[in-house]
C-alpha cells in the first residue's frame, strides 16, 4: 500500500531545513566513478567544505567510510571540524588483505598527524564485509583487534566496531562479544516492505539483536538506514519522495525513543552511480537516497516539507515484539511550482558501482571504490524473524480475525460481547451432553 503523506510544515513554501536535528548522516566526498581520474572522481576540498556547512544545518556528526578513498580523512576532518561536525570514520575492507593493511597504514599516519584523535567518535573496521562474504566472522574480528590494539596504544578511548546488518551479529554472536559498540546497517526498503509498517517490521526483525546487546551489556548505534526518493529495483520496496519521507519520520522517532544514536543513509544523491544498461538495477536506485539534490544542494521538497510526527506505537520487548499501528493523521504534500525531487542523472554510467542487496544497502555503493560485489539478492530470503505465536496477551500484530481463537472479545467495557457469550453457552451445552457433565 503507498504510504500516505505525511503532514508537511507549511503549504505555501518549501523550507530549506529538516523539522528536527539528525543524529548524525553520512557522507561520501565522491561525485564521479572509479575509473574517472581523481578530480572528476573526489569533490575538492572547498567542495567539501559547501557540503559539510549544508550539513552542519541538519546534524552535528556524519559518518566516513574509508581511510584512503578520495583522501577523505586529510580532507573531510579538518573540514568537519570547521563546520562543527564530528566524525564517525572508517575503514573499507573487501576481499584482498592488501586493502585492509592500507587502511591500516593510513590510519596510524593520520593518528601520527593528530588527524584521528578522541574528537573522533568512533570507528568502523569493515562495512558489510561479512554479509558480503568478503570475510568470515572470525577474520573481521581478528582485523578488529589489529586496528582496536593500534587505538589503545594511541590512547585513543573512542570506541571501535565492525559495521553489519542486524543478521550478520544474529548469525554470529562472537562478533557482539568483539566489539565496543554493536554497529548495524538495517533497510526495510531493501528488504520489499511497504512503507506502512515498515518500523514495526524493523523492530520484529531487531528484537534478536536487542536481546543479543543486552546479553553483552553492549549499545546498538544504526550506522545506516533509508529510503530511496525515486528509481525502482527488483525486491525493493515503493520509491518515492513521500514513502522516503515517512520513513524518515517513523525511524526518527523509534530510533530517539530506543535512546540509539544513529547516521542516515545519506547526505546527497549520487547520480555517478547511474546504469543506464539496466533501469532497475540496485545501483540506479541508490543514485536517490539522498536528503539533498546533488546539483542544487538543496533539501528534497519532501523532506524540507516533513512535520515529524509519532505514527505507530511499538512494545518494545524483545522476546514478544508487539508493534501495532495507530490511525494516520495526514494532509496532502503540496506541490511546488510543479517540480519534482528526482535529480536527473548524467549521461555517464557508474557501472562498475557495487550493487545494493535486498537486506541492506552495501556501504561501499557510497563510500568505498568497486573492489567487491554485493551477495545476489536471493540471500535475503533466509533471513528468520522472530515470531508471537505464543503470546495471546498482549495486542496482536495479525489481523483482528485471527486473534479471536485464543483471546474472547470483549465491548468497550471490558465485558463479553454478546456473541462471545453465545458462543461459550453454545460449547458448554455441546460438552455437557456429549460427556455426560
Amino acid at each position: 500500500m503507498k504510504a500516505a503523506t505525511i503532514v508537511v510544515a507549511s503549504l505555501a513554501a518549501v523550507a530549506h531545513a529538516l523539522d528536527v536535528k539528525l543524529s548524525g548522516i553520512n557522507y561520501n566526498p565522491r561525485k564521479g566513478a572509479d575509473w574517472e581520474p581523481f578530480k572528476a572522481r573526489c569533490k575538492s576540498v572547498d567542495e567539501v567544505r559547501a557540503d559539510l556547512k549544508t550539513l552542519s544545518a541538519i546534524t552535528s556528526n556524519i559518518r566516513l567510510y574509508s581511510m584512503n578513498d578520495c583522501n577523505q580523512m586529510e580532507i573531510v576532518i579538518p573540514a568537519a571540524k570547521e563546520a562543527g561536525l564530528t566524525i564517525w570514520a572508517g575503514m573499507w575492507i573487501g576481499k584482498d588483505g592488501a586493502n585492509f593493511e592500507n587502511e591500516k597504514t593510513k590510519l596510524a599516519s593520520l593518528i601520527d598527524k593528530k588527524l584521528i584523535d578522541n574528537s573522533v567518535v568512533g570507528l568502523h573496521v569493515g562495512s558489510e564485509a561479512v554479509y558480503r562474504k568478503d570475510l568470515t566472522a572470525k577474520q573481521a574480528i581478528a582485523y578488529l583487534e589489529e586496528v582496536k590494539a593500534l587505538v589503545v596504544k594511541a590512547g585513543l578511548t573512542f570506541p571501535v566496531t565492525i559495521a553489519d546488518i542486524g543478521d550478520t551479529y544474529i548469525w554470529n554472536p562472537d562478533l557482539a562479544a568483539a566489539v565496543d559498540i554493536i554497529a548495524i546497517n538495517q533497510f526495510p526498503f531493501w528488504e520489499g516492505r511497504a512503507v506502512d509498517g515498515a518500523i514495526e517490521f524493523m523492530a520484529e526483525r531487531l528484537a534478536p539483536l536487542v536481546n543479543l546487546a543486552k546479553e553483552n551489556n553492549k549499545k546498538i548505534v544504526i550506522g545506516e538506514t533509508g529510503w530511496a526518493t525515486a528509481g525502482k529495483a527488483k525486491a525493493a520496496g515503493e520509491a518515492s519522495p513521500e514513502n522516503a519521507a515517512a520513513w524518515l519520520n517513523d525511524f526518527h522517532i523509534y530510533a530517539t525513543e530506543q535512546n540509539w544514536p544513529y547516521y542516515y543513509f545519506t547526505s546527497f544523491d549520487t547520480p555517478w552511480k547511474h546504469n543506464a544498461d539496466d533501469p532497475e538495477s540496485e545501483a540506479e536506485v541508490e543514485n536517490h537516497f539522498g536528503l539533498f539534490d546533488a546539483v542544487t544542494h538543496q533539501l528534497k521538497p519532501a523532506y524540507a516539507n516533513l512535520k515529524v510526527q509519532k505514527r505507530s506505537v511499538i512494545t518494545n520487548d524483545a522476546d514478544t515484539t508487539k508493534p501495532t499501528t495507530t490511525p494516520l493523521n495526514v494532509t496532502p504534500e503540496p506541490v511546488v511550482d510543479g517540480t519534482t525531487d528526482a535529480t536527473p542523472a548524467p549521461a555517464a554510467t557508474d557501472k562498475a558501482g557495487t550493487p545494493v542487496t535486498t537486506s541492506a544497502p552495501s556501504s561501499g555503493s557510497d563510500g568505498s571504490t568497486s573492489t567487491t560485489a554485493a551477495p545476489d539478492a536471493t540471500t535475503s530470503t533466509s533471513v528468520p524473524t522472530t515470531t508471537d505465536d505464543n503470546s495471546t496477551t498482549s495486542v496482536p500484530a495479525t489481523p483482528a480475525g485471527n486473534s479471536t481463537t485464543s483471546v474472547p472479545t470483549t465491548n468497550a467495557a471490558g465485558t463479553m460481547s454478546m456473541s462471545t457469550v453465545v458462543g461459550l453457552t453454545i460449547m458448554a451445552t455441546f460438552v455437557a451432553t456429549t460427556f455426560g457433565m
